[in-house]
């Protein structure tokens, strides 16, 4: 926490004030009696909020005689990063106490029941804390008797982490491969858009059923010891909106909407005689009301330091993307590349504290180097992200491994956005074959006759035989009969009481959903997930001699939201391969630094997109 900028910040929540009041208020109680804040001029600090845009100035008229003064009002912003480093402040558990005096000093700027919840888990982590201080203190009170008695110490036992967090040990030897999720997370920007279909209610649908849930997941995991990693792609425009204060709202009204559907469906179950679509409603009520109290109470209403919180502690690496989500090969112009790169890197330091080192390309859409109908030589891609230190990217599997597009690129979605698009027309494949590569290694990008980018850059293909387990048609998860079918709703509430039932079942004939029966499925289908994962790095370790690793590359609505049961089966898999003796877990740039590519590769125009190609965004109906 900057603790200046904290305070300032909070004075200015409470009223506009002029720089000399701002100074005064810092000589004055609580303020005078923390170290140096007396002394500090505010004006340095003001003049980053101003340019920052956290906080405005007003003109003001000058007295009869005096110097004109600035009068500097609070922005909504600035509001934002305040709430944000309030909330930090009592998540924080360092040696000193300043930041949870500061955040006492405003705690009126939080909402009382939040207030409430950050204390209860504040002092639950300081319990456990104390907790973990005794044993430290017995075993060094052991450790200086068989001192004092002449004996020699005992190897010291492990000792827990100051994390609080007691992580179950790590495999002393490397295992045979590496294996990372990389989930990616987007949606356009629909802030104050109204309501259905395309309003806001967009990005509160993948918070109560995508957002909310993997956060549960990811601590459940945390708090029970499983050292986990996973990659996940936050997109600037989602992430944003993650952290606006106005969707947080809306988004707790959404959520009393869904609670109050269920909650009149009961009685008219009860009504009719169905028992079982009773239960059903009393499901969704429990459900949606756990998701409240999650977002309320264990999230504290801020999904972006949730998720920062994992980050910092080394359970995820949070990558980048283009700013707006832009379709980067066809900008008209390299400036607007440079400026969707930018403005997403920024974005993201200054939400999640640190430089992203690896972005997700929008739709995995990649280019080399080229020259224009002018005579312009236009860069390659990787070109535009070493100067601003992304260390790597991904492309689509036939980028990769040469031969026509597989998976997403091929069309064979069954589920999720890309599962709905109607394809009439004949989907123009790349014909070219490709450089020929492996995605179970990375490789550094020759993009041009410039050579390698100084540092280099490194692509990942995503890896399609792990990826057709939940994509596909024929053989993905998603599909199994007992899982919820997304596309029947209720009449009245909209809610989902109905299961797949079967591959070409109609609507009309669905059964009835059994979250029991969901369950039982989930678990075995994650077993078999991290079974074909420790088979195939066990397969290319057996023929390359070589340490593997599988990208395994989902949009991260599609799981809650589209599969419903996604979710926990990511939970489960992560779990699994967590304890696996052959597989590491890991992510993206870790694995890259760990592991620096040995060969470079000129990787083709190409996206995951229709036809591998740019066809779906460059076509006569676009």
């Amino acid at each position: 926490m900057n603790y200046l900028r904290t305070v300032i910040l909070g004075l200015l929540r409470r009223d506009k004030l002029y720089g000399y009041q701002i100074k005064k208020a810092l000589q004055g109680s609580p303020f005078r009696d923390w170290a140096g804040f007396p002394d500090v001029s505010p004006y340095p600090e003001l003049n980053r909020l101003l340019a920052e845009g956290l906080v405005e100035s007003l003109n003001a008229q000058a007295a009869a005689g005096r110097p004109a003064r600035t009068l500097y009002r609070l922005t909504p912003a600035g509001n934002e990063e305040l709430l944000r480093a309030l909330r930090e402040a009592w998540r924080e558990m360092g040696p000193e106490r300043l930041p949870q005096d500061i955040a006492l000093a405003f705690m009126d700027a939080l909402p009382h029941d939040e207030l409430v919840g950050a204390l209860r888990r504040r002092l639950e982590r300081l319990e456990e804390e104390a907790r973990r201080l005794q044993d430290e203190r017995e075993w060094a009170r052991a450790l200086l008797e068989r001192v004092q008695a002449g004996l020699r110490p005992q190897p010291p036992t492990p000792r827990p982490a100051p994390s609080l967090v007691r992580r179950r040990p790590r495999r002393a030897t490397k295992g045979q491969g590496a294996f990372t999720f990389v989930l990616h997370s987007h949606l356009p920007y629909c802030r104050m858009a109204g309501r259905w279909p395309h309003g806001e209610e967009w990005i509160h649908e993948a918070m109560a059923e995508t957002y909310v849930p993997l956060l549960n997941a990811l601590y459940d995991l945390r708090e029970e010891g499983v050292d986990y990693r996973l990659t996940l792609s936050l997109t600037p425009v989602l992430a944003e909106q993650l952290a606006d204060a106005d969707i947080g709202r809306h988004f707790l009204h959404y959520l009393e909407g869904e609670i109050l559907a269920a909650e009149r469906d009961i009685p008219r179950f009860g009504e009719m005689g169905n028992d079982y679509l009773e239960y059903l409603a009393r499901f969704y009520y429990q459900y949606y009301s756990q998701v409240r109290d999650s977002y309320l109470n264990r999230f504290g209403r801020d999904l972006i330091t949730a998720f920062r919180r994992l980050q910092d502690e080394g359970y995820l690496e949070i990558i980048t993307s283009a700013a707006t989500h832009g379709y980067l090969p066809l900008l008209a112009r390299d400036s607007s590349i440079y400026a969707q790169l930018r403005v997403g890197v920024e974005s993201h330091r200054r939400l999640f504290g640190r430089p992203p080192r690896a972005v997700w390309l929008p739709e995995c859409a990649y280019r080399p180097a080229y020259v224009d109908e002018d005579g312009t030589v236009r860069p390659a891609l990787e070109e535009f992200l070493a100067p601003l230190g992304l260390t790597c990217f991904f492309v689509e599997t036939h980028a990769i491994e040469g031969g026509r597009p597989v998976g997403k690129a091929a069309g064979e979605v069954a589920i999720g956005p890309y599962g709905l698009i109607t394809r009439p027309y004949v989907i123009p494949t790349s014909a070219e074959a490709g450089p020929g590569g492996t995605t179970f290694q990375a490789y550094y990008v020759v993009g041009s006759a410039r050579g390698l980018t100084e540092p280099p850059v490194a692509v990942i293909g995503r890896n399609n035989r792990t990826g057709q387990q939940v994509w596909s048609a024929d053989m993905g998860y998603p599909g199994d009969a007992d899982y919820r079918e997304f596309h029947k709703k209720d009449d009245e509430s909209g809610l989902q009481y109905w299961r797949v039932t079967g591959p070409k079942v109609d609507l009309g004939a669905k059964d009835y959903y059994h979250p029991d029966w969901a369950e039982g499925k989930v678990h075995g289908h994650a077993q078999h997930f991290a079974g074909l994962v420790e088979q195939l790095l066990c397969e290319y370790h057996a023929q390359s001699g070589k340490y593997g690793l599988i990208s395994a590359n989902y949009d991260t609505e599609l799981f809650g939201h589209w599969w419903f049961e996604g979710i926990t089966w990511i939970k489960e898999v992560l779990r699994k391969l967590a304890a696996s003796e052959v597989v590491d877990l890991t992510t993206a740039s870790a694995y890259v630094a760990e592991n620096p590519p040995e060969e470079v590769m000129v990787v083709p125009e190409s996206s995951w997109g229709v036809g591998g190609t740019h066809w779906t965004w460059d076509n006569p109906e676009t």
